[in-house]
C-alpha cells in the first residue's frame, strides 16, 4: 500500500504567463515526473490554471514523494529563469498524525515548515509550553523591566522589547479583543 500525503493549497504567478509561456509551462508539467512509485509517475500533482495566474494541487491525494524538489526544480528550471515568481502556501498532511505541515513559497523561495505538536496535559496537571523564540522575547522583555522612581504597583519596560509582542497580538488581532483591565499590575511603556 502506498503512503499517501493529502496536499491542500495554491500559488500565486506573478506576473501571469504570457500565452506562449503557459503552452511551454503546461508541457513541461505533463512530462515532469513527480512521483518515484513507477506505478504513480503518470499522476500530476500541480495543475496550472487556464489563465496563468496559479498552480494549484491537481489531485489532492498524491504521493508525498519529494515535493519540495519538484516545486524547486519547476522555479529554478522554468519560471525563475523566464521571469515569474511563485508566492502562497501548500498544506499536507501525511496518513501520520504528526506527518503534518506547510510549504511557504514568497517569491520563489521554498520553505517546508512541520507542524508542531504539544499535548497541553491534563486540566489538573497542565504542562506549559513556549516555543524557543517566545521565551527569548519574554526574557528580553522581563530584563528591560524598571522599576526605578516608580511606585511598588508601576514598572516600565523598554518600549523596544515590548514591540514583537504587539506584532504577535496585532497578527492574531488579539489587540483588537477586550481584555479584562489587570487589577494588580499596572504598566507603563517607556
Amino acid at each position: 500500500m502506498n503512503y499517501e500525503t493529502t496536499f491542500l493549497g495554491e500559488l500565486a504567478i506573478s506576473p501571469t504567463l504570457t500565452p506562449e509561456h503557459r503552452k511551454t509551462f503546461k508541457a513541461v508539467l505533463a512530462k515532469a515526473t513527480f512521483s518515484k512509485d513507477p506505478a504513480r509517475q503518470k499522476e500530476r500533482p500541480l495543475q496550472l490554471s487556464s489563465d496563468g495566474t496559479t498552480l494549484a494541487v491537481a489531485d489532492k491525494y498524491l504521493d508525498a514523494g519529494n515535493f519540495n524538489h519538484w516545486l524547486t526544480r519547476l522555479i529554478v528550471g522554468f519560471l525563475g529563469p523566464q521571469g515569474y515568481s511563485l508566492s502562497g502556501t501548500i498544506r499536507w498532511i501525511g496518513c501520520n498524525p504528526e506527518d503534518r505541515g506547510m510549504v511557504f513559497v514568497r517569491e520563489n523561495r521554498v520553505e517546508e515548515v512541520q507542524d508542531f505538536i504539544c499535548n497541553p496535559g491534563p486540566s489538573w496537571a497542565p504542562v506549559p509550553f513556549a516555543s524557543d523564540h517566545m521565551v527569548t522575547l519574554i526574557r528580553s522583555l522581563v530584563l528591560s523591566a524598571d522599576a526605578t522612581g516608580c511606585s511598588d504597583e508601576v514598572t516600565t519596560v523598554n518600549a523596544d522589547a515590548l514591540r514583537p509582542f504587539q506584532y504577535l497580538l496585532r497578527c492574531e488581532n488579539l489587540l483588537t479583543m477586550k481584555v479584562p483591565e489587570p487589577t494588580t499590575l499596572n504598566s507603563h511603556v517607556a
